[in-house]
């Protein structure tokens, strides 16, 4: 007899006595072995359902017909790689690997494999892309098989199977989860809603000319609040807070920012703008990793591009509603200090601009007076060998009146282009520098401004 569906392998031998009698003898090296050609045949034809029952099984008897648990979850492309990683911390921890691989669709398996990404800021690590963890808990010694995959965009999906009931299903879940709340490597960083690192620029209070008012108003509703969070509820007060910082463009709003971010470097910070908010559900998504990772302070780039219509309630856009539903959530947002910029306050909702609990104070910034323009001149002049004589000094600075700090930082850069032009091997500011500086950044203002009337826009500077 002979197997058809494979080699020909004999399954029975004949035997012959002395007197020609034959007798047959079943041939269990080859039975075994077509049984194994079988079983191989079916795993193909099944992808990983075979390897997964050959594992799960409770006995061989009921390695074809017992049910097991098969659940999945979906990770979008920002978390995918970080709950990736929490995942293959929970394995090493609570489990014994048997076995590490990938299973294609037609039931063959290949290597695992990996992908490089950066979880902790600065440091690359291995984590899983395409594979399955066949595991022993170690605690039970009941079997599991986690399966990731991962796509080209860097969603990912975890399946877990096992035989174990649902609760315990559950309880991996939960402790997934559970890593990820204690031992998030986003905590104490600065990122955006799409968990993407923010390389802040090391700016301190002497990079910034304000006035004594406008430094008391940022140190009492922001850094003197964020400092002291436990006391405000010790005395049952609220521990959240938002601020409007408002000014027009260069007058110092966004390098508040940076020199907050910087000074409350070992705390969490979230850094957005209307783009980072855009996806669905994003502003909704960014206050529950501030409240996970509290203290947090939330910092929004021009609110106005996002939170701006008209004072009718009808009119508001989805965004509006996601940032007030979040200022206001009925989750606590204790320990959750936001900070938005903005270049039109009157612009934004009012809803936003005029009701405690969600931006509860607006710090101005006016475009600087004669002090601070003779202080910012000086600071930027600093490191040229070019002194300024009081003559000169009380010149620029009346000529540069109605400029705010980036406009005045743009002075300087011209002028050292011209002194450049005059020496490029040693280059230095002098007064004729400043003067052509200055004549140059006038026509363009002036240029930019007369553009703005045309079209009948508010004037920028």
């Amino acid at each position: 007899m002979k197997n058809t569906d494979s080699d020909l392998v004999e399954v029975f031998s004949v035997v012959k006595n002395d007197e020609g009698k034959q007798t047959w003898f079943l041939n269990k090296n080859t039975i075994e072995e077509l049984i194994a050609q079988q079983h191989t045949k079916n795993k193909q034809m099944m992808g990983d359902e075979q390897y997964l029952r050959d594992f799960l099984s409770p006995s061989v008897e009921e390695r074809d017909t017992f049910a097991f648990v098969n659940e999945s979850k979906h990770y979008h492309d920002y978390e995918s790689s970080i709950k990736r990683y929490c995942l293959l911390q929970i394995l090493e921890r609570d489990f014994t690997l048997d076995e590490t691989c990938w299973i294609d669709s037609y039931g063959s398996k290949t290597s695992a494999r990996w992908a490089t990404s950066e979880i902790y800021r600065d440091v690359k690590t291995s984590i899983p892309k395409m594979v399955y963890f066949f595991a022993t808990n170690n605690n039970d010694k009941s079997k599991w098989v986690f399966r990731v995959e991962t796509w080209e965009d860097l969603e990912s999906q975890l399946t877990i199977y096992t035989n174990e009931s649902q609760d315990c299903v559950n309880e991996v879940w939960e402790a997934l989860n559970d890593y990820f709340n204690k031992n998030c490597p986003l905590k104490g960083e600065f990122f955006t809603p799409s968990w993407k690192y923010v390389k802040g620029e090391r700016r301190t209070w002497d990079d910034l000319a304000l006035s004594n008012d406008l430094r008391e108003n940022i140190m009492l509703h922001i850094v003197d609040f964020f400092n002291h969070l436990e006391k405000y509820g010790e005395y049952g007060l609220s521990k959240s807070r938002g601020v409007i910082l408002a000014g027009k463009p260069g007058t110092g709003k966004t390098l508040t920012v940076d020199i907050i971010a910087n000074e409350f470097s070992n705390h969490t910070r979230i850094y957005a703008t209307a783009e980072t908010l855009m996806s669905r559900h994003g502003i909704r998504d960014m206050y529950k990793m501030a409240r996970l990772l509290s203290p947090t302070i939330v910092f929004i780039e021009d609110i106005d591009t996002i939170g701006s219509s008209d004072d009718d309630d009808s009119y508001r856009t989805p965004l509006i509603g996601e940032i007030l539903t979040a200022l206001n959530s009925v989750e606590s947002n204790d320990g959750v200090l936001t900070i938005a910029t903005t270049n039109y306050p009157d612009a934004l909702d009012i809803a936003l601009r005029d009701r405690p609990g969600r931006f509860d104070a607006r710090i101005d910034y006016p475009l600087p007076d004669k002090t601070m323009r003779k202080n910012i001149l000086l600071k930027m002049l600093k490191p040229f060998k070019f002194q300024l004589n009081g003559k000169d000094l009380s010149k620029i600075v009346s000529a540069t009146n109605d400029f705010t700090g980036a406009w005045i930082s743009e002075l300087i850069q011209l002028a050292f282009a011209f002194a450049l032009r005059k020496n490029p091997y040693s280059p230095d500011i002098n007064m004729d520098c400043l003067d052509e500086a200055i004549r140059t950044v006038k026509q363009s203002r002036s240029t930019i401004n007369q553009h703005d009337t045309d079209q009948n826009t508010v004037d920028l500077y």
